[in-house]
């Protein structure tokens, strides 16, 4: 992230976020740990649109579950 390579990092969390998908479930504390951290590395790459768009998918998986 600090030499600006937001695309990368996105794409390793990506498949970090998708493994634990796999693994867990797509609205387990796992996944959404790594949804979240798309959502800060969003945030950094100027991108507050596709920020907000995680940080809902968060939301909504985690007052889905009660």
């Amino acid at each position: 992230v600090q030499a600006g390579r937001h695309p990368d990092a996105d794409a390793l969390a990506a498949r970090h976020e998708g493994a634990a998908a796999h693994a867990y479930g797509p609205a387990s504390e796992e996944a959404l740990h790594w949804t979240e951290v798309r959502a800060d590395l969003a945030m950094f790459a100027g991108d507050p649109v596709r920020s907000c768009r995680a940080w809902l998918t968060v939301a909504e998986a985690r007052l889905g579950a009660g």
